[in-house]
């Protein structure tokens, strides 16, 4: 007689533009997360995850790398279903079709879905014009209305349906587009707008002369210089100040990709799209700022940071307590004596399941931190959280042996803070193992690509294993590193190079297949940290062998 079995849970494979460290990323995967759990375990899938670090992934060698990685990861655990959120991720599925070619793809929150199906498509596109009648709507008396935009391609839809916005509210309002300008110039300008003005934020990475900012910091920058209120059209930025707008949600759109996973019915039309991913939100304590009504809100709307009033919060306990002191009003008379002696004993066995409850928490909670403790201490550096050398040596010879395979190449980078022994003797230990840590925090912020490993190689020395890395992507990365480490400006009176703490890089690319052991590859690191230190330290020395 033939056995039931039960089918196996489908493989969903999500790749992320982002790291979790940037807002949007962190509220996209939120909403996923939670929508996933409504689900009945018996429906939810087998979730992968993997992120593309959008700003290294125009590196053709990082691009490649990263192919080679996923092709290799996923040769045994073929996905059912891939789904690319933004359009970095988009764009690298469609450089690369016959990566996972039995899959389903879909694409979320894209303007260019390429090769991808569009019924398999949810583009999602901002809408300027609504967002601008969303501040006109709630603001009614504003008179100017002044738009903040990246001058970079990634804003050109946009600008268009900017120009096309503003053409239509000529006749009742003037709308400045700001897309050239330094960062110092754009808070200046912010804080002298004139009476009865409003600001519109679109994500801001660039400015004219090519620095750099995370868009939510530059949100937080500008709320706390400009003289106006600020609108946006991003649900990452609330909490920094902005008022809020006609928002694209991201977790919302964390939502869509999760009924996607669950293979629930999907919206297809801009319309339906633009409805689950799409409302009007509001910070509270802005509305209070620029003391706007909520009946001038867009209806739906939700609103945030609202401080209920004690009836809201306890009126269920307040009618509760109410009725119980009447009941206790008709039966005390009858009932007191057995009352008190029931809340004795239940106050009695209350006690005792509470001390019981406590000691087995004590215990539980004791032996998880033991093994978590005994994990972290098998593969982790206990001052700086890095990984230690075990765990560097470990993954070291195993990239090795593998790229050896493939002949793609391998880069390592080892580094050393400069008169780091002097700077113990003036400052002490304690200081020392600060330093120690904030550059570890500094080096594991930079390093955050799934195959790369950052690691305390031994006292004031750091080591990173870039496998699949050329030369290019690894002198950039030893240079960001630098760069940060630089920037900490942590002091350092008895260094020769600086008043502040410095550090001497040493970066390697080899082909693995001409060399016989990994120490050759550590020697000829170490070669380049020498050179590095010879040169007057602070600085970064680089060779590519092979």
């Amino acid at each position: 007689m033939p056995l039931d079995v039960a089918a196996a849970p489908r493989k969903v494979l999500i790749v992320y533009s982002w790291h979790d460290q940037m807002p949007w990323q962190a509220g996209v995967r939120t909403g996923f997360a939670e929508h996933l759990q409504t689900a009945a375990a018996a429906d939810r899938p087998d979730i992968y995850e993997e992120r593309i670090d959008a700003g290294r992934i125009q590196d053709a060698g990082a691009d490649v790398g990263l192919y080679n990685y996923l092709q290799a990861k996923y040769q045994r655990v073929a996905p059912d279903v891939v789904v690319a959120e933004s359009q970095s991720a988009a764009n690298f599925l469609i450089r690369h079709p016959d990566l996972f070619p039995a899959a389903k793809r879909f694409a979320v929150n894209v303007a260019n879905p390429g090769n991808i199906p569009p019924e398999q498509t949810f583009v999602v596109t901002e809408d300027p014009g609504r967002a601008l009648k969303a501040i006109l709507e709630v603001m009614p008396d504003r008179e100017r209305l002044v738009v903040v935009l990246d001058r970079t391609g990634i804003a050109g839809n946009t600008k268009k349906g900017l120009v096309e916005a503003a053409a239509s509210l000529s006749s009742r309002i003037p709308v400045e587009i700001l897309e050239e300008f330094g960062f110092d110039e754009l808070y200046a300008r912010v804080g002298s707008l004139p009476p009865r003005s409003a600001l519109l934020y679109f994500p801001v990475f660039h400015d004219r002369h090519g620095a750099r900012r995370i868009p939510r910091d530059v949100a937080s920058t500008l709320a706390e210089h400009a003289n106006a209120p600020i609108f946006a059209h991003h649900d990452s930025f609330l909490g920094t100040g902005i008022v809020g707008g006609y928002l694209i949600s991201a977790p919302r759109v964390g939502k869509l990709i999760a009924l996607i996973a669950l293979g629930s019915p999907l919206p297809h039309s801009l319309e339906e799209i633009n409805s689950v991913i799409k409302d009007y939100q509001f910070d509270d304590r802005q509305l209070q700022r620029w003391e706007i009504p909520d009946a001038r809100l867009p209806i739906p709307h939700t609103v945030f940071m609202r401080k209920p009033s004690a009836w809201i919060l306890y009126r269920w306990q307040i009618v509760g307590v109410a009725c119980l002191l009447a009941l206790e009003s008709l039966l005390i008379f009858v009932l007191l004596r057995s009352m008190r002696d029931r809340r004795r004993a239940l106050a009695d066995l209350a006690e005792e399941h509470a001390s019981l409850e406590r000691r087995v928490e004590e215990r539980t909670i004791a032996l998880k931190a033991a093994n978590e403790q005994l994990a972290l201490l098998s593969f982790s550096d206990g001052l700086t959280h890095l990984a230690n050398r075990r765990r560097f040596d470990e993954l070291l010879e195993a990239e090795f042996l593998r790229l050896r395979r493939s002949r793609a190449p391998l880069s390592l980078i080892i580094l050393d803070i400069d008169f780091f022994k002097n700077f113990n003797d003036t400052y002490g230990h304690v200081v020392g193992d600060d330093c120690l840590r904030r550059v570890g925090a500094q080096i594991r912020g930079v390093v955050s690509r799934a195959p790369d490993l950052a690691a305390r190689y031994g006292g004031e020395e750091f080591a990173i294993i870039l496998p699949e890395t050329g030369a290019q992507g690894a002198l950039a990365l030893a240079e960001q590193i630098w760069a940060g480490i630089t920037s900490l400006e942590i002091p350092h009176a008895a260094s020769s190079v600086a008043d502040h703490v410095t550090v001497s890089l040493g970066v390697v690319t080899v082909v693995t297949r001409d060399m016989q052991s990994s120490t050759e590859v550590v020697a000829l690191a170490d070669e380049q940290l020498y050179l590095a230190k010879a040169n007057g330290r602070n600085r970064v020395v680089a060779k590519a062998f092979g």
